[in-house]
């Protein structure tokens, strides 16, 4: 399996005046090797490891406060996109990719 030159974390703020300043209790961020931040997202919860995967320079999840988004970012053009989920139940969908 290669290398990425991405990082991708999920942080739980823990101050209550941070959680309401950022209407979250998590956050989810891109870094680069370079050290810069590609992306932020405020999540109302922590992103199953089911629910997101990185593919080279794709990053695809979605959140369960949104279970009708699927979003798919391309991060060496720092561009992001949504998709609806393709089933009408929004159940969980497994979005892990097996060679």
């Amino acid at each position: 399996m290669g290398t990425t030159e991405y990082s991708v974390f999920q942080v739980e703020i823990m101050d209550e005046k941070l959680q309401q300043f950022y209407r979250g209790t998590h956050l989810l961020e891109v870094w680069n090797r370079a050290g810069e931040r590609l992306f932020q997202k405020v999540l109302q919860e922590e992103i199953p490891d089911s629910q997101w995967e990185l593919f080279q320079n794709v990053l695809v999840f979605k959140s369960s406060a949104e279970p009708q988004l699927i979003y798919v970012m391309f991060l060496n053009e720092r561009k992001m996109t949504t998709i609806y989920h393709p089933y009408e139940d929004f159940k969980e969908v497994d979005i892990r990719y097996f060679d």
